[in-house]
């Protein structure tokens, strides 16, 4: 593919030009626009709608990679649980791949969320049961896994070593 570039001479083309869903080329085009266009004579209203283009098309490229790398870690998580045995839960749970993260905390210093006390992994069929029950009466704060922890896995914080 090519195409012209914005620093080169009239006529001048790239020949190669690295996949704009590659995270670390988005990145790059999105620093590029800002440094061009981060100052712009606002009195030239050509001026003004090509950086509100420029910087509107590197951000797109840069969430489009973004949602890429995200879609593509998640399908490697994926797989790579799939070919693995399936993890013995420490807790409990049934030691499928979690999908919450559950923390529990207790009041401290006149906030409801002072201390973080516990940390539970649940799969989606065991997330409310682990707000409700593996918590310790602990108030619950629930978040995607960004990992690969398995249902009934959990950190006590209280406890020498974790208390698994």
């Amino acid at each position: 593919m090519t195409q012209s570039h914005l620093n080169a001479p009239a006529g001048a083309l790239i020949t190669t030009l690295p996949d704009p869903t590659e995270l670390p080329a988005a990145i790059t085009v999105a620093r590029r626009m800002l440094a061009t266009f981060s100052t712009v004579d606002h009195g030239d209203r050509t001026a003004v709608d090509h950086a509100h283009s420029a910087l509107a098309e590197s951000l797109r490229i840069l969430v489009r990679a973004i949602d890429r790398t995200a879609r593509e870690q998640q399908y490697a998580a994926a797989n790579e649980t799939a070919d693995q045995p399936a993890a013995e839960p420490v807790g409990p749970g049934c030691g499928a791949p979690a999908t919450a993260r559950i923390e529990g905390y207790s009041a401290r210093d006149g906030r409801a969320h002072g201390s973080l006390d516990r940390v539970v992994y649940a799969c989606v069929e065991h997330t409310a049961q682990a707000r409700a029950d593996w918590l310790d009466d602990l108030l619950p704060y629930s978040m995607p896994v960004a990992g690969t922890a398995v249902c009934g896995q959990h950190y006590d914080h209280r406890a020498m070593g974790g208390g698994q």
